[in-house]
């Protein structure tokens, strides 16, 4: 090769060299002049006319061994030369390509940003247009298929050799698809990565070893994520939590061990974290990363069921209460009115002076306070109720505590706080009394030998109100409103064990044989589908409310008072069939209707009272029937008494409460109710008022 061609070659070789990535351009350059070593002058002659001849050959050769793509340009911008690589990446063939201008590439070109790229953003076009080299620019350019390939371009001028002037320009390009592919794909699964950990429903923070938080997916309570970067972690947290952070963070930092811990934070907020070390490329740990998940609502979940399960084994316990206590009431019950109606009759015989007159007079009245006891038991087991009617309670309240003043301690002081315009409830007037008494003389009794207040309120409150402080023993069900009565006292107050047995029968803080009223209210309020609640701590005094539900009818005005005087008694010997399990009941009843002359048969339960009136009913004129007993009870009777004479009087007899019997009989047209313990004038009245 002569000199002139060996220059000429190294122009080229200066030229490309100031592309980037064309290094195997110039090893192809200088292979192919070393393979054309320095001859004679006639050889050297005869090279250089070779390589005239073959000089496109050489260039395609060259230019396909450059690893990206090269494009020559005219000054015009009509594509010249184009190599293997550049046809690849703009997927056009050699024919196609050399046909084209530059600037028919400006439909189909992008910025990095996906934007269109126009042709005068082309470091060609511009170096075409200032004769300088251009900085590489990333540019997509959509193929004939329809896939866009990503390269980086650059481009120099190609000047003359001999005048210097503008021949075009040289482009190279590598293509960077793959890469800008891979990039794409690594942002979206960043921008995944940091949409999923922005929303994830723990708050993640990560922090130095020395505290310091670097990084929040986002910021509690409302508070911006920058205004708690730089600061400490433990700022974060409760005074009582932060022993727990410090040791985590250590364990973390210092010993590469993950911790889990629970705690609260200043927000009020219950948290559960989990610490885990982080480590750099070469292992070390460089930072910690804390995990916080809200259980305030799993904590609180937690805690209802525990109170659930603590109250629902504690309605167990006392339903089993209960029910023991009403078999009592009724077994005694039945005690009581052969003892009482054996006491009456005894008297009725003796003469208004007899000596022992006055004995039988006090055996009397404390067989009737005997049962006033079953009637507590009742109301505990919520089986003494009565037909419920419109009471006024402010009025109850008031005459109440007018009793009370001259009975309990008179270092008692009792006050009275009356809301004005109370609704009137739908309740037992005589049982609202026995809450008020008990409630009432509780609390006079925990002020103990000091000085002290009981103060006696009312006031309505809507039924969301009243299930925030009700107790589940007696929970408020959906009602429009209530009527509160709130007996505070400013005594010893009650531990939380005690608060926990206070409304157990026969549990007593005081001496031994006390204990009935508070189980008493219990049952009351239970049975008037009210609510009960506590408030007390020792030294602290107590709070008792109860609620019933408001009615919406006015509170009638009270009836003067009639003194009770005994009916007179039945002449013309009609028939009576009284039925009750209890011999002493039959016999009792059997004496007093025969004093008072009328003829008594008797049966012991219901079969047997249905063979007696199988057999009498063209006689009998009434019937006194007791509600439980067993084989066939008192409701069965009933019907079959029934359906045998539909137009005989049937009293029921029972010590459960008259509304609890008589709801399952009407409709079925009972005669009237005699509730046990009864007095036989009340007997006696009852059936002359039936059989007339």
């Amino acid at each position: 090769m002569n000199p002139s061609s060996r220059d000429r070659a190294r122009r080229v070789l200066d030229l490309v060299r100031t592309t980037e990535g064309l290094e195997a351009l110039e090893s192809a350059i200088a292979r192919e002049l070393e393979a054309a070593p320095a001859t004679q002058a006639g050889e050297g002659a005869a090279t250089e006319r070779a390589l005239r001849q073959g000089g496109e050959g050489l260039t395609a050769r060259i230019l396909d061994a450059v690893p990206g793509g090269v494009v020559v340009v005219a000054p015009t911008g009509a594509v010249l030369r184009a190599n293997a690589e550049a046809m690849r990446i703009l997927g056009l063939a050699y024919d196609a390509l050399t046909q084209r201008y530059i600037s028919d590439f400006g439909r189909v070109t992008y910025h990095e940003d996906g934007t269109p790229c126009p042709v005068e953003d082309y470091p060609v076009a511009r170096c075409l247009a200032t004769g300088e080299a251009q900085p590489a620019k990333l540019i997509g350019v959509r193929q004939p298929g329809g896939e866009v390939a990503w390269a980086v371009f650059r481009a120099v001028p190609l000047p003359e050799p001999e005048t210097g002037a503008l021949a075009g320009a040289v482009v190279t390009f590598i293509d960077v698809t793959d890469r800008k592919r891979a990039e794409e794909a690594a942002r979206r699964s960043e921008e995944r990565f940091r949409t999923l950990v922005e929303s994830w429903p723990s708050y993640i923070m990560v922090v130095e070893p020395d505290a310091r938080i670097v990084f929040l997916n986002r910021a509690p309570d409302g508070r911006r994520v920058e205004d708690l970067l730089g600061r400490t972690c433990f700022e974060l947290s409760l005074e009582s939590t932060r022993e727990r952070v410090r040791a985590a963070l250590a364990a973390a930092v210092e010993r590469g061990e993950s911790s889990l811990f629970q705690g609260d934070d200043t927000f009020g907020r219950a948290w559960e974290t989990h610490v885990i070390p982080l480590r750099d490329d070469a292992g070390r740990i460089t930072q910690a990363m804390f995990v916080s998940t809200d259980i305030t609502e799993r904590r609180q979940a937690e805690a209802e069921r525990r109170r659930l399960d603590q109250s629902l084994m504690e309605a167990q316990r006392l339903g089993s209460l209960a029910l023991f206590a009403g078999g009592m009431a009724h077994d005694f019950n039945n005690l009581l009115v052969g003892i009482r109606g054996n006491l009456d009759l005894a008297m009725h015989r003796l003469a208004p002076d007899a000596a022992a007159r006055p004995l039988l007079e006090d055996a009397s009245r404390a067989a009737l306070h005997a049962s006033e006891l079953t009637d507590k038991l009742l109301a505990y087991a919520g089986q003494r109720t009565t037909a419920a009617e419109a009471v006024n309670v402010n009025a109850l309240a008031e005459g109440m505590v007018q009793l009370l003043r001259s009975t309990v301690s008179k270092k008692a002081a009792l006050q009275l706080g009356l809301a004005p315009d109370l609704p009137a409830v739908e309740a037992d007037a005589t049982q609202v009394r026995q809450v008020l008494m008990n409630l009432i003389t509780n609390a006079a009794e925990a002020l103990g030998s000091g000085t002290g207040a009981v103060a006696v309120r009312t006031r309505a409150e809507p039924a969301v109100a009243v299930r925030a402080w009700a107790n589940a023993l007696a929970p408020a069900p959906a009602a429009d409103g209530y009527v509160v009565v709130e007996v505070q006292d400013d005594g010893c107050g009650l531990a939380a064990d005690t608060q926990a047995r206070m409304f157990d029968p026969f549990f007593t803080t005081k001496f031994t044989g006390r204990g009935l009223g508070l189980a008493a209210v219990l049952g009351i309020m239970r049975a008037h589908r009210g609510a009960i609640g506590v408030q007390s701590a020792p030294g602290a005094g107590s709070t008792i409310r109860v609620a019933f539900p408001a009615s919406a009818r006015a509170a009638p005005a009270p009836a003067p008072e009639r003194p009770s005087s005994r009916p007179p008694a039945a002449a013309d010997r009609q028939t009576v069939l009284v039925v009750d399990d209890e011999r002493h009941v039959r016999s009792v009843a059997r004496i007093a209707l025969e004093d008072s002359g009328y003829r008594v048969l008797t049966a012991a339960d219901g079969r047997e009272a249905l063979d007696l009136f199988a057999a009498h009913q063209g006689e009998v004129r009434a019937v006194l029937l007791d509600l439980l007993m067993p084989d066939m009870d008192g409701e069965e009777a009933f019907d079959a008494l029934r359906r045998m004479r539909a137009d005989v009087p049937i009293i029921l007899s029972s010590g459960l409460g008259e509304e609890a019997a008589m709801g399952r009989f009407a409709e079925r047209g009972l005669a009237g109710f005699l509730k046990k313990p009864y007095h036989l004038d009340e007997l006696i009245s009852l059936v002359q008022r039936v059989v007339r």
